[in-house]
């Protein structure tokens, strides 16, 4: 392939531009069997005067004779021809440009690997989700348990309710065999106790037992407002007890007569009102709880004194009366606390309500 000057003109930048770019285009835009025919196209574009000459030349130049050259005389026509070669030209030189961008980056990641890439979130979410909930709820599991923990150590400030997020952690401890497994424990602890103590024999050894969730269960009654979920509700609690329906936490029971079998007093000392009085005792008799020797409940002198005071008021009675209080088994801290307390007291779990 050559390309020179023709008659007087010179070789210019354009006419280098514009053989090259129509060249490459012509090369890109044929197919494969024609570009075996084609080895070159030459472009040679002399302007002197009025006058352009275009030649193209192949493998197989057909034989022109020497006046086949094209003049144009008009210098309208001369120079619509030259602006129309210079704006296909432009035209073919951005496509030509635009091949070679793309070749490039093509070729820049001709070994990509698309593994290599992270894979689409919609893979993986679902799996670290899993994973996050399992952890979540194995968290929120140890914040109740450790919750239950501060309370039946006595380690919470005053509370109304349960926490909302271990509604689901108390009903399935409540209902489960880990309530009743701890129940168990506390009356073995408290059975052998009771049996290693050497009574005096003159009938003032004592031990008291509360009633709710000490000797009775109101799980019936909580099950219907949440395990503790809602703040408590005095008036509705008494309606529960006037229906004497409340069963036997059969572990306390077998302490119950186990002690009463040892030769203990057994005193009843009940937050319950004095009006209550008859259907507590119907509901001790017919749980299988029988043979107290005191039932101790609330005056209406009491009914403004929290739990913690009015038990210490009764058991230091007791004691002025002469009686040794060796053992105490209750579900509240109140129970066991305050002043005049036992040789040794035994505290029930429950994690539902909290009386001071």
């Amino acid at each position: 392939m050559t390309c020179g000057p023709v008659g007087q003109g010179r070789f210019s930048i354009f006419r280098l531009v514009v053989y090259f770019t129509h060249t490459a285009s012509l090369s890109l835009s044929l197919s494969n069997q024609k570009r075996k025919t084609v080895s070159r196209v030459v472009f040679i574009i002399h302007i002197k005067e009025t006058n352009t000459f275009i030649s193209t030349t192949t493998e197989n130049p057909p034989r022109f004779p020497s006046d086949s050259l094209l003049f144009l005389s008009n210098k309208f026509q001369s120079i619509f021809r030259i602006a129309e070669i210079l704006i296909f030209s432009a035209m073919n030189l951005f496509g030509f440009l635009l091949f070679l961008t793309l070749s490039s980056i093509a070729s820049a990641y001709e070994k990509f690997d698309s593994h290599l890439l992270p894979r689409p979130l919609i893979l993986e979410y679902p799996n670290n989700i899993e994973i996050r909930f399992k952890e979540s709820d194995e968290d929120l599991q140890l914040l109740c348990s450790s919750w239950r923990f501060a309370v039946e150590t006595n380690n919470l400030t005053p509370w109304k309710t349960i926490p909302s997020e271990c509604a689901g952690f108390v009903k399935d401890y409540m209902t489960g065999k880990a309530y009743n497994f701890d129940l168990e424990m506390v009356s073995r602890e408290a059975g052998i106790y009771a049996r290693s103590i050497e009574l005096v024999g003159d009938g003032n050894d004592v031990w008291i037992f509360d009633i709710d969730e000490t000797l009775l269960s109101n799980l019936p009654y909580y099950a219907d407002h949440g395990y503790g979920l809602e703040v408590f509700d005095g008036h509705e609690f008494d309606k529960w007890v006037e229906k004497g329906l409340a069963p036997a936490i059969e572990s306390s029971l077998k302490l119950y007569e186990e002690v009463l079998g040892l030769g203990f007093k057994v005193f009843l000392l009940t937050g319950r009102s004095e009006r209550h009085r008859s259907v507590t005792v119907e509901n001790l008799r017919n749980a299988g709880f029988q043979n107290w020797d005191e039932l101790l409940l609330r005056n209406l002198e009491d009914l403004g004194k929290s739990a913690t005071i009015f038990k210490s008021e009764r058991r230091n009675e007791m004691v002025k009366e002469g009686y040794r209080i060796l053992g105490n088994s209750g579900d509240q801290w109140s129970d066991l606390l305050g002043y005049t307390v036992s040789n040794r007291s035994f505290k029930l779990p429950n994690p539902m309500y909290y009386i001071p």
